[in-house]
């Protein structure tokens, strides 16, 4: 699978698990999985961390922030 995540791309977290490593995710790319909750954290514009399901769309802003797609 080629995956390349752009400015703008739409994703789910858990399309990202299957692709990234857990560390890259956590420390590149904003996304925290919660264990034992099957649960995201993301990384906001404004600093602060939403939590999403595994098949919650999200829409990359760059710099490992992330918004929850309307």
């Amino acid at each position: 699978m080629i995956f390349d995540l752009k400015i703008g791309c739409v994703v789910t977290p858990r399309q990202l698990s299957n692709v990234f490593q857990y560390s890259f995710m956590r420390w590149k790319l904003g996304i925290d999985y919660i264990p034992n909750s099957y649960l995201y954290e993301i990384d906001t514009q404004n600093s602060r961390k939403i939590q999403v399901t595994g098949d919650q769309k999200i829409v990359y802003l760059g710099l490992g922030t992330w918004k929850v797609k309307d």
